[in-house]
């Protein structure tokens, strides 16, 4: 890897407040997504199938699908042009106790720094803040 492709990666972990089943579900199930999200999501539940979060801002393909361990997928926001090719995301799950679930999340290939630095910002506030609220208040 050359020192501008981990430039433009994105490498994070959380520690979510919820079931490794929950988490699953908030990553895999549109319908529980569209909640936590407050939008319309579509996620495909095999390899091939599209993806839409955030009511349409994000687009994708699902690429790789491990039920309750791994989930990855392409992702293009509305704002990107023709031109640029869509980056990776890859989410790992991994059981901590009953309550309480690991995700690994990788996404790289992104355009640009300035795009890199919207989404490292962005997963922490746009993406986990809200399903960690929401799990706060559905978790069993």
């Amino acid at each position: 890897m050359t020192n501008n492709e981990n430039k433009l990666r994105i490498d994070k972990e959380y520690v979510v407040p919820g079931s490794l089943d929950e988490v699953w579900g908030c990553l895999a199930d549109d319908n529980v997504s569209s909640v936590w999200q407050s939008q319309d999501c579509v996620i495909g539940n095999k390899v091939g199938e599209k993806l839409e979060l955030f009511g349409g801002w994000v687009v994708g393909e699902i690429l790789s699908l491990k039920p309750k361990t791994e989930i990855s997928h392409t992702w293009k926001v509305s704002e990107w042009g023709p031109e640029i090719q869509p980056s990776i995301v890859s989410y790992q799950l991994e059981k901590i106790d009953e309550k309480n679930t690991k995700i690994t999340l990788k996404h790289w290939d992104l355009p640009t720094i300035k795009e890199r630095d919207s989404h490292d910002t962005g997963w922490d506030e746009q993406f986990f803040g809200p399903m960690f609220e929401f799990l706060k208040l559905t978790s069993g």
